[in-house]
């Protein structure tokens, strides 16, 4: 998602293939490496802004130019709750979902009058493949514990729901960030 040229050529494929695209949701993302930034080489930046960031930028604005041809779209852009908070050792991944949310609402706000919505969903700790073996461990129970007031972690329907609702939402609802984090934030 971090190169121009595949980025517009895949959005150039679909749109041959069924004509518009009325639906984006960017969840490309990683989590990179957790250091502290004083030890965080420009790679490990780079890494990290360069897919979580930049690949939201690449595709939203390949994207973004179909539908203001259709006069009509949602964009579902997934951010983090880390964008909302500091986590230690967290600084590229942490800056780059702020990024996003930040992306978010300066192109809903130009793309307002093209009728297309542009939302953040950020998402605290949900159980998936990539990290089931460590919330389920005592560490990640005691994690979760200290850090989510609902005291467990979200399940992907719950996920899944939010943006099934942001794909349908009302035209009214644009350039927010929904947070689905059990709380976590409210500490």
């Amino acid at each position: 998602v971090h190169d121009t040229k595949t980025v517009d050529s895949a959005v150039e494929e679909v749109t041959g293939e069924f004509g518009t695209i009325d639906i984006l949701v960017n969840s490309a993302g990683i989590s990179g490496k957790q250091k502290p930034v004083v030890e965080m080489t420009d790679a490990d930046l780079d890494e990290v802004m360069n897919v979580d960031f930049r690949g939201t930028f690449l595709v939203s604005r390949a994207v973004s130019r179909e539908m203001i041809k259709s006069g009509s779209g949602k964009i579902i852009n997934i951010s983090s709750v880390l964008g909302k908070v500091a986590a230690r050792y967290m600084a590229g991944y942490c800056c780059s979902k702020a990024a996003v949310i930040t992306f978010t609402k300066v192109l809903a706000l130009e793309l307002l009058r093209h009728n297309i919505q542009v939302n953040a969903l950020c998402p605290g700790y949900f159980v998936t493949e990539l990290n089931r073996d460590f919330l389920s461990s005592q560490a990640g129970k005691g994690m979760i514990e200290k850090m989510v007031p609902l005291g467990r972690p979200g399940r992907l329907e719950e996920l899944k729901s939010t943006a099934l609702y942001l794909a349908t939402c009302p035209p009214y609802l644009t350039g927010s960030e929904i947070l689905i984090e059990g709380g976590q934030t409210l500490q």
